[in-house]
């Protein structure tokens, strides 16, 4: 069994954490060290039982824990070669990492499965996490989806899928205009209507639980995400027997764990 759940996700910081019940990974390390304890107090996990930090990408809200976490404890830290020297420049650290193979490879009982994402980073990576037949995916800070990335996603039954910005919020917002362009731009971020047409897609291909994750504290309200992701899955004609259920990450604490 898979228990998954977003630790904090925004743009000031995103860690997920997903276990096997033997094998506990994070995705990315974004936060304080103290906020991380705190999470593994609360749900009675050792931090020394985390085996690996799998890097989506190099962006400071996706890394500034390692160098903290790499104090406590000795994780296997899995990044692309084309990342890591940056992440060590980023970090003013001299960190050593296991080179992600594009091809899938293994931490403890999970095959990990990566894939390309569209984001404005080096080499941005979703990951698949895969045991026996059961599929778990995560896929943020991506601009656009391609076909690639969905058939990656693909028969996932459980997924953490990015819903950053209402487009109107955005448009109508504060923000000044050549931000908006990148965040609504191709290697930006996916807006609620394109979250909620994939997980409409994936819905009918196995997916059964989902995580919307990196809402923007500006330009999306959770009850929004929520709202526009459920209405297109019932409108969907072929969802109508079948139930999905949907989580919207925090900002700054974890979600409840989903389980598949």
């Amino acid at each position: 069994m898979f228990r998954i759940c977003t630790i904090a996700s925004s743009s000031k910081g995103n860690c997920s954490f997903i276990t096997d019940g033997e094998t506990n990974i994070l995705i990315d390390c974004g936060i304080k060290i103290n906020e991380l304890e705190r999470f593994c107090l609360t749900n009675d996990i050792k931090l020394s039982e985390i085996n690996a930090v799998v890097i989506t990408h190099e962006h400071i809200d996706h890394i500034c824990g390692l160098k903290s976490l790499s104090k406590k404890i000795q994780p296997k830290i899995y990044c692309h070669e084309f990342v890591s020297k940056h992440i060590n420049e980023r970090l003013n650290i001299n960190l050593e990492y296991d080179n992600v193979d594009m091809n899938g490879f293994r931490i403890g009982n999970i095959d990990v499965l990566p894939f390309r994402t569209s984001h404005d980073a080096i080499f941005p990576l979703g990951f698949t996490f895969v045991e026996g037949d059961k599929r778990v995916s995560i896929a943020t800070d991506l601009g656009v989806v391609n076909e690639s990335i969905v058939e990656n996603l693909e028969n996932s039954n459980m997924a953490i899928i990015e819903a950053n910005h209402d487009r109107q919020m955005l448009i109508q917002g504060v923000y000044p205009t050549m931000l908006k362009r990148r965040v609504i731009g191709e290697m930006g971020h996916l807006s609620n209507d394109d979250s909620a047409r994939l997980i409409s897609h994936l819905a009918e291909h196995k997916l059964r639980k989902v995580i919307l994750a990196h809402l923007s504290e500006n330009n999306n309200l959770p009850e929004l995400a929520y709202s526009t992701v459920s209405s297109y899955l019932h409108k969907n004609e072929k969802l109508k027997d079948i139930d999905i259920e949907i989580e919207v990450a925090p900002a700054k604490e974890p979600c409840k764990f989903l389980e598949v």
